[in-house]
């Protein structure tokens, strides 16, 4: 077995190592040094996910054997493969043992269908039958005795000859016809006002067509008793035939019923089939997939296992390790399991070689004909019920007879068809009848006699210069011009009309009616009826009796199948080996976790995934260039080619410009050149010299042509040149085809892997001048950057909810981060729109909705807030979003570059790069998220603001009076100190000083102190009474603001302890805190409290005053943005029973959330933020459907 596993693990290793280079040369020993540092770093992340269990095995050895993501690993350990293995023994034998069955499964399926659907008519026969149809023939009668002549008028001529007399361009044309249309309409005019006469009388002259209109509802049964009929004619020999095949049914039911007690043990069967031969499902090892786990493995597990020799490497322990063998030590004890998992993965590929090479096609087979049985359940009790009924049920067919009466099916369907046709279109004719009416072309006479007498005028005896000037006036006459236009559309009503053919209709009708009765008594002395109530009393099943006739003939298959398949076996038993060694490896991880290094290192310079990815595309890259570099000499005979063969590319290529193809070509030489020098220069230095090849290869543009039209069709079609120099070019253009070429959008990788390269190389150098330092006490090496991961490649919630998380501890932490942000704004405060006082914006709000970008960027040179929120009809978004919805590339990236947030949501809970994916220019965007969210993050550069910039006012109540003359002498002493930064007016101030008590916390009396509540919910900072006495004793503490705010609030012997988070809020312009809230006032004078009732519009409420003019309508559609437990429409009330008892409508509806007024104060102090799609949490008093409004008192 050893043996075995060794000689597959040389023919593995001699497949999946990369092929020698050609010639050696220094870009190929640069790429040797830096893939030896990939997979170094590659393994230090692999190991300590492992074994912080961030990083789950099961998906790292899924991307090791490049198995597709889901369906490796976490799938194999789920199965029971030797129960698997044994039921499918088991099973094969058993079926293979069953005799052919006398019954013909396909044709009884069919049988049961057609007795099943004739079963379901039974009521409907029997009504059929039963049905008196004498009124509704009678009515369908009488209708062939109408005139149809006023529904075959056509007023073709009509109009014709008066748009072409008096509405239509005049032409030469128009000179030859005039006599011949005046001629006509002094006869015709007479008919069309007879006829427009006629169309008023439609209702009374007509009311016996309709008569007709949804008459054919009256024979629905009659149709539907002819479908069933037609079928038992034509199928009556069959059906009869389930009464003999019935007897056979029985034994049938005994054969497999042991089958049916082992369904379970099918399913089983078939999940395992499917599962594994997913995991046989590889992708191919050179695959151009991104890996998120291996990334510096290019190889996959061609190179695992070369990490233990990269430790050993020469260059590695000179410039890398500085020769501290030691710490190195330190290192490679900490990857021994990492080591583990690629010799286990190894043994793993071993069994993956067979797995691969074993033919899919018997496997496959198994796995369809367990699927089609397992798709056919039976219930037990159900089968066991029929079974005992099913000779009674042949009985029941036993009775049934065939059909004596003559009746043709064809003949009775189209007669049907055509009632249905009468009577729409009776129904449409009466409705385009009725239009014609409404048109009123004649208006009172007046206006169309006239026009009659003047055509009858006209004397066309003469020349027609001699009356042309009667047309004219004629033509000029808008009462004419309306006669002309109205009888346009009538004629067009009238062809609708006459498109309809009613008279046809009525003449098949007349001839053909009589079938409908005739249908009527098909069925009798065929005893169908009884036979069907028969079966319904037995509780016949038709799709059951199916059912098990379909799974008998998919055992049987499987049984058949299964004699000659000798795969199945062999494929579950080297899955079964595969899972082993996976639970060896797993059971080794759970005993043998690496423990933690003592010590402390800075987590910053700790290797991360992103890095490793990084670095793992550079190199794929860079690789891709040292092709290209090998076949140097081609490209350079491509660039000697004549002009007549490039001449040749552009025919071939036609919409593509070829011209720049050559010098391109020559550049590309030029700057690989370039890049192998540089390379000589810096492959013996350290790492960040060999890294910085990264940078230069990002020089290289290479060419603009798709390279893989270089061999189809380039090579191709000039192989088949009949000029032999052109031809002779084909093989080095296919050459060429083979290649990357186009480098000009891989920039910003090579950049990528030359700015992670600086980042591990720090890791390195401090960790082996630290004496083998792995990780510290508080730092990540994983978890951390899989939460970037996962918001950059939109993993899911999860990840973005815990970056979003640790992005929101490191502002509380570092309160210089947002404290003063809103009083550095240079275009001032927050501007409402004169139309609706609900819109805010600042003027980089204004900037981006105008697209003046110049406008827009002196706003963010200028450290505008990149990151406020703006309002426009109830909807909030920042910056970022309002350029992504209008497709503004420039502006986003200006803004990424800038600080800008990619995280925030809208007001409708939406990321910019969600909505950037709706957008035209959905690419474009996209590809500046993605290129700025890989960089280092920018952050708003706020300007200067110092105590020389702090305004402070102080607030002196009854409170502060009851101090003391100490208190008092405290204030003055402040003032004298800090004159210049003194206010005398609240509304200008930064800083408003605020009696608090020994612990710091604000005391308020809401009546005594009303003015001052709402400066809890804005910008200004509230600060705590004894930071004047601790300036007094050290003048410093002046300018530690932060330190002395105030972060709690008193209210009803209840502590809000939310001010600096609601602080936070006001200065960072966050979407406003009730914003989807619609405000009611319920027992208040118009306007409860100006104080109040501004603080609320200011957090963002909608305010609609009293109860009393409550919006009546029926659904909600709007919603608390930071509360998904409460109803959006607010009521304030004072008393809450009698609101209730004057609008009973508010009680148990879930729209409304009812307060009194301190329960809103307290609820505003509270600043809960619940919504799920703010904290990722459904909790269970979350509302997710709104009751409709009821406002009936």
């Amino acid at each position: 077995m050893h043996q075995a596993q060794t000689k597959l693990f040389r023919k593995f290793s001699q497949n999946h190592s990369p092929p020698p280079p050609r010639r050696s040369s220094a870009l190929h020993d640069a790429i040797d040094k830096l893939s030896i540092v990939a997979r170094v770093t590659n393994a230090i992340t692999i190991q300590k996910g492992l074994n912080d269990k961030s990083m789950k095995m099961a998906n790292l050895l899924d991307e090791l054997l490049n198995i597709p993501p889901g369906d490796g690993f976490s799938n194999l350990q789920t199965l029971d493969l030797k129960k698997a293995k044994e039921g499918y023994i088991g099973i094969a034998k058993d079926a293979g043992a069953l005799t052919k069955s006398s019954l013909d499964g396909a044709k009884n399926a069919q049988r049961l269908k057609h007795l099943g659907d004739m079963g379901k008519n039974v009521e409907m026969l029997k009504k059929a039958e039963a049905a008196d149809l004498t009124d509704a023939i009678g009515k369908v009668t009488g209708s062939f005795d109408i005139s149809t002549s006023l529904i075959t008028t056509s007023l073709k001529p009509v109009s014709e000859h008066l748009n072409l007399l008096l509405k239509n361009k005049w032409t030469p044309d128009t000179d030859q016809r005039a006599k011949e249309c005046i001629n006509s309409l002094k006869s015709s005019l007479g008919s069309l006002g007879s006829t427009l006469r006629e169309a008023s009388k439609y209702e009374d002259s007509l009311k016996l067509l309709w008569s007709v209109i949804n008459i054919s509802q009256s024979f629905d049964v009659v149709e539907r008793l002819g479908v069933v009929a037609k079928t038992y004619h034509n199928q009556f020999n069959e059906i009869r035939q389930l009464s003999k095949d019935f007897k056979n049914t029985k034994e049938e039911f005994t054969k497999l019923d042991s089958f049916f007690k082992q369904f379970s043990l099918l399913r089983l069967l078939k999940d395992s089939i499917s599962k594994s031969l997913k995991i046989r499902s590889t992708t191919p090892s050179n695959s151009t997939k991104p890996r998120l786990l291996t990334s510096g493995f290019l190889n996959g597990l061609g190179n695992v296992q070369a990490v233990k020799k990269d430790l050993n490497n020469e260059w590695f322990l000179k410039k890398i390790a500085r020769n501290d063998k030691s710490s190195l030590i330190v290192l490679k004890q900490y990857l021994r399991f990492f080591e583990t998992v690629s010799s286990k993965s190894v043994e793993m590929e071993t069994v993956f070689t067979p797995l691969r090479t074993i033919s899919a096609k018997p496997i496959e087979t198994s796995e369809t004909l367990l699927n089609s049985a397992v798709e056919v359940y039976v219930n037990p009790t159900q089968l066991q019920t029929f079974q005992k009924s099913i000779l009674e049920v042949g009985e029941c067919i036993d009775k049934l007879g065939q059909m004596t009466a003559n009746v043709n099916f064809e003949t009775f369907q189209k007669t049907i068809q055509n009632l249905k046709s009468f009577d729409t279109s009776a129904s449409k004719t009466r409705s385009l009848l009725k239009k014609i009416v409404e048109l009123n072309v004649l208006g009172d006479r007046s206006v169309f006699d006239q026009l009659r007498t003047d055509i009858n005028n006209i004397n066309t005896s003469l020349p027609i210069g001699e009356y042309f000037s009667n047309i004219i006036t004629m033509r000029a006459n808008k009462n004419y011009l309306k006669i002309v236009e109205g009888v346009a559309t009538v004629y067009e009503y009238f062809e609708e009309i006459g498109q309809l053919h009613i008279d046809i209709v009525i003449t098949n009708l007349n001839t053909s009616l009589p079938i409908i009765t005739q249908m009527q008594p098909v069925l009798k002395g065929t005893n169908l009826v009884d036979t069907l109530e028969c079966l319904k009393n037995k509780n016949f099943n038709s799709s059951l009796a199916s059912d098990v006739l379909k799974f008998g003939s998919n055992i049987r298959a499987f049984g058949v199948h299964a004699k000659n398949d000798k795969a199945t076996i062999s494929f579950l038993d080297l899955i079964s080996k595969l899972q082993n060694l996976y639970f060896s490896v797993k059971k080794s991880l759970d005993g043998k976790r690496t423990r933690r290094a003592t010590g402390s290192i800075d987590p910053t310079k700790l290797p991360n995934l992103l890095a490793s990815q990084d670095l793992g595309k550079g190199l794929q890259l860079l690789r891709q260039l040292s092709e290209v570099n090998n076949k140097k000499k081609i490209v350079t005979d491509v660039t000697k080619f004549s002009d007549s063969v490039f001449a040749e590319v552009q025919k071939i290529l036609k919409t593509v410009d070829t011209s720049t193809l050559k010098p391109e070509l020559k550049k590309m030489l030029l700057d690989l050149t370039n890049l192998e020098s540089f390379a000589s220069n810096h492959t013996g230095q350290g790492l960040r010299e060999l890294g910085a090849i990264f940078e230069k290869a990002s020089e290289v543009s290479g060419v603009t042509v798709n390279s893989s039209l270089l061999e189809d069709p380039v090579a191709k079609t000039l192989s088949t040149s009949a000029v032999n120099d052109i031809k002779k070019a084909a093989p080095s253009f296919k050459t060429l085809g083979s290649l990357e070429l186009n480098y000009a959008n891989h920039r910003s990788t090579f950049k990528g892997a030359s700015l992670c390269i600086v980042k591990i190389d720090e890791f390195f150098s401090d960790f082996f001048a630290a004496g083998g330092n792995v990780e510290s006490s508080s730092g990540t090496l994983y978890v951390g950057v899989v939460g970037g991961i996962a918001l950059l490649i939109g993993a899911g919630v999860g990840g973005f909810l815990l970056w979003k998380h640790l992005d929101m501890l490191k502002l509380l932490k570092n309160p210089v981060n947002y404290r003063h942000s809103a009083f550095t704004i240079p275009e001032g405060e927050m501007r409402y729109d004169e139309i609706s006082e609900t819109n805010r914006h600042l003027s980089i709000h204004s900037a981006i909705s105008d697209r003046n970008f110049e406008r827009f960027k002196n706003c963010v040179d200028n450290s505008a807030d990149v990151n406020a929120y703006s309002c426009h009809s109830n909807y909030y978004s920042t910056p970022l979003h309002m350029a992504v919805t209008r497709n503004l590339v420039q502006f986003v990236a200006y803004l990424l570059k800038n600080g800008a947030d990619p995280s925030k949501m809208d007001s409708n809970y939406q990321l910019p790069a969600k909505l950037a994916e709706k957008t035209e220019k959905k690419e474009e965007l996209l590809a500046m998220f993605n290129k700025y969210s890989r960089g280092k993050k920018t952050h708003r550069k706020l300007p200067k603001f110092g105590p020389s910039d702090y305004k402070v006012w102080i607030h002196y109540n009854d409170m502060m009076a009851e101090a003391g003359e100490a208190d008092t002498d405290v204030k003055e002493a402040f003032v004298k100190m800090f004159p210049k930064n003194m206010v005398t007016d609240a509304r200008e101030a930064t800083h408003i000083i605020l009696p608090t008590d020994e612990k710091g916390v604000l005391s308020f009396d809401v009546r005594g102190d009303k003015e001052m509540f709402p400066y809890i919910f804005r910008e200004t900072v509230l600060m705590k009474n004894s930071w004047m006495t601790a300036c007094l004793k050290d003048k410093k503490n002046f300018a530690d603001d932060y330190k002395f705010q105030v972060e709690g609030v008193e209210m009803k012997s209840e502590t809000f302890n939310t001010v600096r988070l609601i602080h936070q809020h006001a200065q960072q312009y966050q979407i406003p805190y009730l914003a989807g809230v619609t405000m009611y006032y319920h027992q208040f004078p118009e306007t409860p409290d100006t104080t109040f009732e501004n603080l609320v519009r200011d957090l963002g409420a909608d305010v609609r005053q009293d109860l009393r003019y409550l919006d009546r309508q029926n659904t909600v559609t709007a919603s608390p943005y930071y509360r998904d437990d409460i109803g959006p429409v607010f009521i304030i009330t004072k008393s809450k029973d009698e609101l209730v008892k004057e609008y009973a409508f508010v009680k148990n509806n879930n729209c409304y959330t009812i307060f009194t007024y301190y329960e809103f104060l307290q609820f505003l102090l509270a600043f809960k933020i619940t919504h799920w799609k703010l904290t990722g949490k459904k909790e269970p008093n979350c509302i997710e459907k709104w009751d409709e409004l009821k406002q009936s008192k």
